[in-house]
C-alpha cells in the first residue's frame, strides 16, 4: 500500500514539480506572473520643467510635457534563435554558450500631451505593435520549453544561462501577515506582539502597551485605539480583553488606560485649549496626527492617514481597525499571564517559500519599472528634438534592461539551523546544515501555489460562520490568509465540514485548515510559499488506501493520474505546519491501526529524509555522524554516471566511472528517484584485515590486479572556454607564430591556422590550448592564447565552436580527456560514509585468499569500524573525486616567494608551498627531529643573507655596486654576513621606522 502511494506520488509530481508549476504561473496569467506586472500604467512627468518642446507646432513656446505608457497583448515566445528564427533546443544552448531564453513581445502605445496649466494638448499617440522588449530565460521541460532532446532522465527545473546550468534556490521568507507574539528576549523585559510592520510592545516596567509602525513614532495604543473611535474604558476592554469579567487580563491592560488618560490631558493642557465639549476621539486624533510624519494637525486627514498605517487589510473602517489592534493586544496578553505559548519565529508555520517564478516576479517587478523609465526619458528626449518622424521602436525601447536585469540576477545569484518540530517530512534532518542558512527539502515537500480565498468564503458562509462587528466571548475568531472574516462557536463542526468539503474536491486540496486552541483561532491559508507534504487518511483505525476497492480502482488508472485520484478521493491529504499541528500522525500503518486518536499516516516512514539521504541503505543502522557525510559531502562527491548525453555536454569538469554498477541493496525511494539507471558505484569484494598495518587508521589496501582490469577506472573531463567580441574588440583566434610577442614559443605545434587544437592531440602543461592573438595601436601583434595550468594534461576529446547571436560573440570551447587509474592518495568510501584513503596497491598474489581462492579487491582494517559505528557497512564502495592527482603538490627551492616577506606563496596554482604550521612544528619537535624543523622553516622558506657592521652591529646596506656599506661607520669598516630568516630582517626595519633600534652582536673574525 505504502510503496502504491509513493509511486503515485513520483508519477503525478516528481522532485521538481513546485518549480516547474512556479515558472508556469509565471509565465501565465493571474497572480505572480508577467501579465500582472505588465497591465498597470506608467506615468513620467518632469516636476521642473526642464523637457521642453519648444520645435512642435502649434505650440512656439516651451512647455512641459507628461508621457504615458502602456504595454498591452503580452506574449511570451518559445524559445528560438536569435538568427534563423528555428527553435532552440537545451543542447544546443549548453554547445553554443548561449542563454535558452525566449523573445518577450507586447504592443507598446505611447502618449505625449504637452501641458498648459489644467490643459492637455495631444502631441504623441502612437502605438508600437510587437515590440520586442527583452528575452526571459526559460526553464527546461517547462511549458515553454521545447522539449528534452538528449537525456531521459533529466527531471527539468532549472536554466541555462550563457551555456552553463543555473538553478534558483528556493527563499525562506517570514510570512509578513502571520500574527508573531515575541516572549522577551534575553535582557529584555518586553513582550512584543507583530502583524506586519506593526508592532505593539508591553514595557513591564509601567505595563503600558505602545505601538509603532512607519510613518508614526512611538505612541500609546490606547490613544490610538481612541483616534479609531473606542473612547470608554468599558468599550477598551471589550476590544482588548473581550471578557470584562476576566480580572486577570483586565488588570494587565488597566496601566495603559490610564497612562493614555493622562497623555491626552497632558496634551489638551499643553495645546492651550480647556474644556469646550472636546471629546476624547477628537483629542486622540489630534494627538495621533501630531506623531504622524509629516504633522497634519487636522482631525479628518490624521485619522484617514493612521488607517492607512495599520495593517494592510480589505476593509478600511476605522472600527474594524480597532478590532483587530485590540485582537493583536488580547494575543499578547494571553502570552504574558500564561495562558498560551509564544510563537517560535525558526517555525515553518510563520514562514513561506519563493520559488523561481516567485523570485522571477520580484525581479521583474524592478526591471519593469526601470524599462517604462527608461522608454519614457527616451521618448520625452526625441519629443524635445523634434524628431517625430523618425520615431521607431529601435530608438525608444531598449531591450537591454530586462535582459542583461535577468542574466545578472542569474549570474550573481542576488534576488531583491535550528531544528524546528514544524521541519519534520518537509526539511531533511540530515542533509541540512547546522547553520540553517540553506536548507534542503524533503523528497515528499512540495510548495503551495497562490489561490484564490473567494471559493472559502463562500464555503464558510454555509458552514455556522458568523461575520461579527465586535468581539464574541466564547467564540473562535476565523481568519483567511492572517484577516479577520468572522467567528463560529462550534469551531470543531466547521473545521470538519471544510475538511469534507476539501475531501470532495469543493474547496482547492492545497487549502490548510488549522485551529489554535489556546488563542481561540481558526485559521484558513490559501496563499502560496507554505511547504506542504502528503499524507495517507485514517478514518476508525483504518486507513482509507488500504482497502480493496480503492487499491483496486487506483491499479487500473495510468500511472501519472493515480495520485490525483488519491487526493480527490480523501485518501490523501496535503497538510501544512499550522494544520499538522492538530493532527495525530502515525509512522507506519500498523501504528495507525492501533489506537483511535490517529488522524493521518505517513505515506512512507523514510519520507522526512532528502534526495541524498534517501539513497542510503540501512541508514537507522549507523552512527548519525556517519550518515550526515555520507548525505552531505560523500554522496555528492562520488564518481559515477550522472546524465546520459554526458558526451554532448561541455560542463566545467566532470568525472565519469568507466563501469557503473547497481547497488546490491538499494532504497525503495532511490529506486523512484532513478538512481539504479545512474549508479555511482561498484560492487566490490571487500576484506576486513589489518594486514601488516599499511591499511591502519582510514587507509585502504587496493588489488592492483583488479585495478588493471579497469576497476574503480574513470575518465576526466575539463573544458576550457574563450569568448571574443569580434564587433569591439581586435583581437582573434589564430595559431601565435614566432614574430608575436611571446615569452614562449613553445606548445603551440598541437594548434591548427584557427588557433584551435587538433581532436586527439596530446596536451601537456604550458600548452597553448586556444590561441588568441591581437594588435596594438601600434600594430604589433600581442599574444592572449590560453595556455594548460601547471599538472594539467590530457587528449583533446571535443571542440565546439559557435557564434552568429545577437551580441556578435563567438564562442569556443575545448574538452580534454583524461583517464584516471586510481592511486596511492585517492579517497573512496561506501555507502555509509566509511571513507578511507589508498595507502598501498598490491598485486592479487600478494594479497589474501579465501578457501575458494576468492581475492579482495580492497582491504579495510576492522578498528574502522569500531570507531566509526558503522553496522549497515556493505560489500560496496563509492570512488570519491577527491584524487591525488588533482592535489599533487610541489615546489622547488627557487619557487615564487612574496614580494614583501620573502615567504612561499600559497595557492597550488601559482606553484605555491604546503602549510606548515605550528602543529607541523611542534610535532616534527616532540620526535626530535630539529634539522628538519629548521629546513622547512627555513632553508626552504625565507632565508636571506644579510650585511651587519662588526663595530655598530647595525645593518648595513648595498651601494649602487651592489657593495656593503654601513651608514654610521666607516665605510671601510669590515661587514659581516648574517644568515637569519627575512622575517627577523623585515621585523628590524619595521621597528627601525618606529624609532627603535636593533643590534646585531657578531663575531669580529
Amino acid at each position: 500500500m505504502e510503496e502504491e502511494a509513493c509511486d503515485a506520488w513520483f508519477q503525478a509530481r516528481g522532485l521538481v514539480a513546485h518549480q516547474l508549476d512556479s515558472f508556469n504561473r509565471f509565465c501565465g496569467a493571474g497572480a505572480h506572473s508577467l501579465a500582472l506586472l505588465f497591465g498597470s500604467p506608467a506615468h513620467f512627468t518632469d516636476i521642473k520643467g526642464e523637457v521642453r518642446m519648444a520645435a512642435m507646432p502649434p505650440c512656439r513656446d516651451p512647455v512641459p510635457a507628461l508621457a504615458t505608457i502602456r504595454i498591452r497583448n503580452l506574449v511570451l515566445h518559445k524559445p528560438a534563435d536569435a538568427t534563423t528564427g528555428r527553435p532552440l533546443f537545451p543542447r544546443e544552448a549548453r554547445l553554443r554558450g548561449i542563454t535558452y531564453s525566449a523573445r518577450l513581445c507586447a504592443d507598446v502605445e505611447l502618449q505625449v500631451d504637452a501641458v498648459a496649466g489644467e490643459q492637455r494638448n495631444p502631441v504623441v499617440n502612437r502605438v508600437f505593435p510587437a515590440v520586442h522588449i527583452g528575452d526571459i530565460p526559460i526553464m527546461v521541460n517547462s511549458l515553454l520549453c521545447n522539449g528534452h532532446d538528449a537525456d531521459a532522465f533529466d527531471c527539468g527545473g532549472y536554466f541555462i544561462v550563457k551555456g552553463v546550468d543555473k538553478v534558483v534556490l528556493a527563499q525562506e521568507l517570514v510570512w509578513p501577515q502571520a500574527l508573531r507574539v515575541l516572549c522577551p528576549k534575553t535582557g529584555s523585559d518586553n513582550w512584543r506582539v507583530e502583524l506586519e510592520q506593526v508592532k505593539v510592545d508591553l514595557e513591564r516596567g509601567d505595563g503600558v502597551l505602545l505601538l509603532s509602525a512607519p510613518g508614526l513614532d512611538t505612541i500609546p495604543l490606547v490613544i490610538v485605539l481612541a483616534a479609531l473611535g473606542v473612547s470608554t474604558d468599558r468599550q477598551l476592554l471589550e476590544v482588548m480583553v473581550h471578557d470584562t469579567q476576566d480580572v486577570e487580563l483586565t488588570e494587565l491592560v488597566r496601566p495603559s488606560i490610564v497612562h493614555a488618560r493622562e497623555q491626552m490631558q497632558e496634551f489638551v493642557n499643553s495645546s492651550g485649549v480647556h474644556g469646550g465639549g472636546r471629546d476624547v476621539t477628537s483629542v486622540a486624533v489630534e494627538l495621533v496626527g501630531s506623531r504622524i510624519k509629516p504633522v497634519t494637525p487636522l482631525a479628518g486627514p490624521a485619522q484617514e492617514k493612521l488607517v492607512s498605517l495599520l495593517c494592510n487589510t480589505s476593509s478600511s473602517r476605522p472600527a474594524d481597525k480597532a478590532l483587530l489592534m485590540g485582537y493583536m493586544v488580547r494575543c499578547l496578553c494571553l502570552c504574558v499571564v500564561g495562558r498560551s505559548t509564544a510563537d517560535d519565529i525558526h517555525s515553518l508555520k510563520n514562514k513561506r517559500v519563493d520559488l523561481a517564478g516567485d523570485c522571477m516576479f520580484k525581479q521583474m517587478r524592478h526591471l519593469s519599472a526601470r524599462f517604462r523609465k527608461t522608454t519614457l526619458k527616451r521618448v520625452l528626449k526625441h519629443v524635445e528634438a523634434g524628431g517625430l518622424d523618425c520615431l521607431t521602436d529601435n530608438l525608444i525601447v531598449d531591450k537591454s534592461v530586462i535582459t542583461n536585469g535577468l542574466r545578472a540576477a542569474f549570474s550573481t545569484g542576488i534576488w531583491s539551523l535550528n531544528r524546528n518540530a514544524s521541519h519534520y517530512g518537509r526539511i531533511c534532518p540530515v542533509e541540512t546544515p547546522d547553520d540553517h542558512l540553506a536548507k534542503t527539502m524533503a523528497v515528499f515537500a512540495t510548495v503551495s501555489a497562490p489561490r484564490s480565498h473567494d471559493n472559502v468564503l463562500e464555503q464558510l458562509s454555509h458552514c455556522q460562520m458568523q461575520s461579527s462587528q465586535g468581539p464574541l466571548v466564547g467564540w473562535d475568531n476565523v481568519f483567511v490568509n492572517g484577516e479577520w472574516v468572522g467567528a463560529t462557536d462550534k469551531p470543531g463542526t466547521l473545521l470538519q465540514a471544510m475538511r469534507n468539503l476539501r475531501r470532495n474536491k469543493l474547496i482547492h486540496p492545497e487549502t490548510e485548515l488549522a485551529r489554535a486552541p489556546s488563542r481561540a483561532e481558526i485559521r484558513i491559508f490559501t496563499d502560496g510559499g507554505r511547504l506542504l507534504r502528503p499524507l495517507l487518511v485514517v478514518d476508525k483505525q483504518r486507513v482509507l488506501l488500504s482497502t480493496r476497492e480503492h487499491r483496486r480502482e487506483l491499479r487500473a488508472r495510468p500511472a501519472h493520474e493515480r495520485f490525483d485520484y488519491m487526493l480527490d478521493t480523501g485518501l490523501v491529504e496535503l497538510l501544512g505546519a499550522q494544520e499538522e499541528s492538530n493532527a495525530v500522525i502515525a509512522v507506519t500503518r500498523r501504528e495507525a491501526e492501533s489506537s483511535s486518536s490517529f488522524t493521518h499516516v505517513e505515506m512512507h516512514p523514510a519520507s522526512l529524509l532528502g534526495v541524498s539521504a534517501s539513497a542510503i541503505p540501512f541508514l537507522n543502522h549507523n552512527q548519525s555522524a556517519r550518515v550526515t557525510h555520507q548525505a552531505q559531502k560523500h554522496g555528492k562527491q562520488a564518481i559515477g554516471f550522472y546524465m546520459c548525453d554526458i558526451l554532448s555536454r561541455m560542463d566545467t569538469s566532470v568525472r565519469q566511472l568507466y563501469y557503473p554498477q547497481q547497488p546490491l541493496v538499494c532504497t525503495r525511494l532511490a529506486q523512484l528517484l532513478a538512481r539504479p539507471e545512474l549508479a555511482n558505484g561498484v560492487n566490490c569484494v571487500v576484506a576486513v584485515a589489518c594486514y601488516g598495518g599499511y591499511n591502519q587508521e582510514d587507509s585502504l589496501i587496493l588489488n592492483q590486479s583488479s585495478l588493471d582490469r579497469g576497476l574503480f577506472r574513470s575518465t576526466h573531463f575539463r573544458v576550457h572556454r574563450a569568448t571574443l567580441d569580434y564587433s569591439s574588440s581586435d583581437i582573434r583566434f589564430c595559431r601565435p607564430e614566432t614574430e608575436v610577442a611571446r615569452s614562449n614559443t613553445d606548445g603551440i605545434d598541437k594548434l591548427d591556422s584557427d588557433g584551435l587544437p587538433f581532436i586527439g592531440a596530446e596536451m601537456k602543461a604550458a600548452d597553448v590550448v586556444i590561441g588568441k592573438a591581437g594588435r596594438r595601436p601600434a600594430s604589433k601583434l600581442v599574444d592572449h592564447s590560453s595556455k594548460l595550468r601547471k599538472l594539467e594534461q590530457g587528449w583533446v576529446d571535443q571542440v565546439v565552436c559557435s557564434g552568429g547571436d545577437e551580441e556578435g560573440e563567438r564562442h569556443v570551447r575545448v574538452r580534454l580527456r583524461e583517464a584516471r587509474c586510481p592511486q596511492v592518495g585517492d579517497k573512496f568510501s561506501s555507502m555509509h560514509g566509511q571513507k578511507g584513503v589508498v595507502g598501498m596497491k598490491l598485486r592479487q598474489e600478494e594479497l589474501l585468499f579465501t578457501q575458494q581462492g576468492i581475492v579482495p579487491d580492497v582491504v579495510i582494517n576492522p578498528h574502522a569500524f569500531a570507531s566509526r559505528q558503522t553496522l549497515a557497512q556493505m560489500l560496496e564502495s563509492v570512488r570519491l573525486h577527491h584524487l591525488s592527482e588533482d592535489k599533487m603538490k610541489w615546489r622547488g627551492a627557487s619557487g615564487p616567494v612574496h614580494p614583501l616577506t620573502h615567504q612561499p606563496v600559497k595557492d597550488r596554482k601559482r606553484e605555491g608551498g604546503t602549510k606548515f604550521g605550528e602543529m607541523e612544528r611542534d610535532c616534527l619537535i616532540s620526535h626530535g627531529a630539529s634539522a628538519t624543523v629548521k629546513e622547512r622553516l627555513f632553508f626552504v622558506s625565507d632565508r636571506s643573507l644579510v650585511p651587519v657592521c662588526t663595530n655598530c652591529h647595525r645593518l648595513a646596506i648595498l651601494n649602487c655596486k651592489q657593495h656593503p656599506r654601513c651608514l654610521f661607520c666607516n665605510p671601510q669598516q669590515r661587514i659581516a654576513t648574517l644568515d637569519m630568516p627575512h622575517a627577523c630582517k623585515l621585523l628590524s626595519m619595521e621597528l627601525r621606522s618606529m624609532g627603535v633600534d636593533m643590534r646585531f652582536r657578531v663575531s669580529q673574525h
